[in-house]
């Protein structure tokens, strides 16, 4: 029995509340268990009649914190209120309940615990707000969201006049001006609606220059919208999305297979290395550096096969065996990959190399061989142009290395986290071939940028489904 040493003020009787949708709720025993993903769990230890009812008139929502507990209390008269009370304050601060805002009988908005920090806190001074430039307005499934990184909640918006109001506070504005400029909405509702925005972070008071928190706090000025966005969703912590090895495509979708199908007839086989690298590891490390500049000599073809050898060949292949709890089908390289996917594909933008003609070429990591695409062309020269302005020199790269994802290799298996993995496996790749083409003595120089538009138009790839995710440019020194 839930035995509290006073009775807590109880939540605010402005929202209709019930149990945010993610949460279950299981009897263990003569205990009823509520638990949400990314939230917190909330067991009731042999509750009585007026709790169990309590908990059902949550399941259905509506009612305002007071009018749920007199309604539960008529189930069983004897029951302390305060106790009822106490069982909504556990939930709040479990982050369980969802809050909703209604007007003229039909909910307007409501607002979505997406973790465990989450806390609500109403809004009870009267200010000026503003939407945070963090804040975004999507579509999930039938329901317009308002949501913002800042925050730990999630507006879903019922009413499209709510979405007017989000629009309209792009500038600063006070609750009487929002309900001046929309028509047909009290401002209680509004006030309200407010509240919910300001609990989401998505939209905050100004200080007496007009200006938001954020504005002036020199961490936040330097995060761009789509970073802090990309950040908060593919770590724990701020959304309610599964995580990991989830594999929700596996009974729709067939996974993309480990090696991609060729490309061209015209193909290229290179000669394995005959002579292993025998510079000292640690020399390695300590004379790695980026040389964007491309030396006298010019690139040969031996050494370009060693490096992809080296650093991107496929060494053995792992079949599908759910005896490994292996889904798909893996490989074995000398780079490292999230869940042995390797999803990245090597595309050669080749235009001085002692042994191979200049072109566009694929790079079959299994056969070790390359695949010729293309002649080289003017669009394959701005290829080499934005490398030449990524690295800041007016000599293109002997080889220009452009990695190119094939999304759903990765997104088959992984949620949230797919397209963070990607570019992590950019990152190993990228130190491989440092690492390679310095044992080599050659001059690398990973990049930070390039067109993925225009490498879709050369490769005749899909744009969502293949394209480029980091660029490496390698010369002879």
């Amino acid at each position: 029995m839930l035995t509290p040493p006073t009775p807590p003020t109880p939540p605010t009787p402005s929202y209709g509340l019930s149990w945010a949708s993610s949460v279950t709720l299981e009897a263990d025993g003569d205990d009823l268990v509520l638990h949400a993903y990314a939230c917190n769990t909330l067991r009731l230890r042999q509750p009585n009649a007026a709790q169990r009812q309590l908990v059902a008139l949550l399941n259905r929502g509506g009612l305002h914190a007071h009018a749920l507990c007199e309604a539960a209390l008529r189930h069983a008269p004897g029951v302390d209120l305060a106790r009822l009370y106490y069982l909504l304050t556990l939930a709040a601060n479990k982050a369980l309940l969802r809050y909703t805002v209604s007007h003229q009988g039909q909910a307007f908005a409501s607002l979505e615990p997406l973790a465990a920090a989450f806390r609500f806190e109403p809004i009870t001074t009267p200010q000026r707000y503003q939407l945070s430039r963090f804040a975004c307005l999507r579509r999930e499934g039938h329901d317009t969201v308002v949501e913002c990184p800042l925050g730990h909640a999630r507006l879903v918006l019922h009413d499209a006049r709510a979405a007017g109001l989000v629009a309209l506070l792009s500038q600063v504005r006070s609750v009487a001006e929002l309900v001046a400029e929309q028509p047909g909405l009290d401002e209680p509702t509004v006030a309200a609606f407010i509240s919910l925005l300001h609990n989401a972070h998505a939209a905050m008071a100004v200080n007496g220059e007009g200006s938001l928190p954020e504005d002036s706090s020199a961490s936040l000025q330097q995060w761009a919208f789509h970073d802090l966005l990309f950040h908060s969703r593919s770590r724990a912590g701020r959304h309610d999305t599964p995580m990991g090895a989830s594999f929700r495509w596996a009974r729709q979708v067939r996974p993309l297979p480990a090696v991609k199908p060729p490309m061209s007839t015209q193909r290229i086989p290179l000669e394995p290395p005959q002579e292993p690298l025998n510079r000292p590891f640690i020399e390695v490390i300590e004379a790695r550096r980026s040389q964007s500049q491309a030396g006298a000599t010019a690139l040969r073809l031996a050494q370009l096969s060693a490096l992809l050898y080296h650093a991107a060949r496929i060494k053995t292949v792992h079949e599908p065996d759910p005896a490994q709890a292996r889904a798909c089908t893996t490989t074995l390289r000398p780079s490292a990959s999230g869940g042995a996917l390797h999803a990245l594909e090597l595309y050669l933008t080749v235009s001085r190399c002692e042994g191979l003609a200049p072109g566009f070429y694929h790079y079959d990591p299994l056969a070790h061989a390359l695949e010729h695409l293309a002649e080289l062309g003017p669009a394959h020269q701005r290829l080499l142009q934005a490398a030449c302005q990524a690295s800041g020199t007016a000599q293109p790269p002997d080889v220009l290395i452009t990695m190119a994802a094939r999304f759903q290799r990765s997104s088959w298996k992984y949620q949230s986290i797919a397209y963070a993995l990607i570019l992590k496996d950019v990152g190993a790749l990228y130190q491989q071939l440092y690492l390679v083409a310095t044992a080599l003595r050659l001059a690398p120089c990973a990049l930070g940028g390039g067109d993925s538009d225009l490498f879709a138009q050369l490769a005749g790839t899909d744009y969502y489904a293949e394209t480029t995710v980091g660029e490496f440019s390698v010369s002879g020194a």
